[in-house]
């Protein structure tokens, strides 16, 4: 949200938080597992507005414009947070959390684009576990 923005002093953010606020979002679809089924449904709350707007940059640019705010990962943010543009709160106490999962065929080989491409992911990840609040190491699942 943007550093005026009332919930702005806010450290966290519970659903009801929500219920007169302008949403933006990627998707007006609820998708399992993603905010809405897992902290607004819960709490039987919806916003007053929501708005589809299917592209990171673009979201971003409304939210500090004032025109709403926006559940989005804190690495994707994490610049506009350290120049002062947004500022984040928790949500909920506990935090939000969506898992990723990259799945490769056993009989992929090592060198393939899909198990390089999940070994980039798994490493970008790690490499900046502040953006993601990791508290331990991502899982080493990725294997032949």
């Amino acid at each position: 949200m943007p550093p005026d923005h009332p919930l702005a002093a806010k450290s966290v953010v519970v659903a009801q938080d929500l219920a007169d606020q302008i949403y933006i979002s990627y998707s007006d679809i609820p998708e399992k597992g993603h905010e809405y089924d897992s902290f607004l449904k819960p709490a039987q709350v919806t916003y007053r507005k929501m708005l589809k707007v299917e592209l990171t940059e673009a979201i971003v640019e409304l939210v500090i414009g004032g025109f709403g705010i926006s559940i989005l990962s804190k690495w994707a943010v994490s610049p506009y947070l350290r120049s002062g543009a947004l500022v984040a709160a928790k949500i909920s106490r506990n935090g939000l959390f969506v898992d990723w999962h990259a799945v490769v065929r056993k009989s992929e080989p090592g060198d393939s684009p899909a198990w390089r491409m999940a070994q980039a992911l798994k490493q970008w990840c790690e490499s900046d576990q502040q953006a993601f609040d990791l508290d331990v190491p991502l899982s080493t699942a990725v294997s032949a």
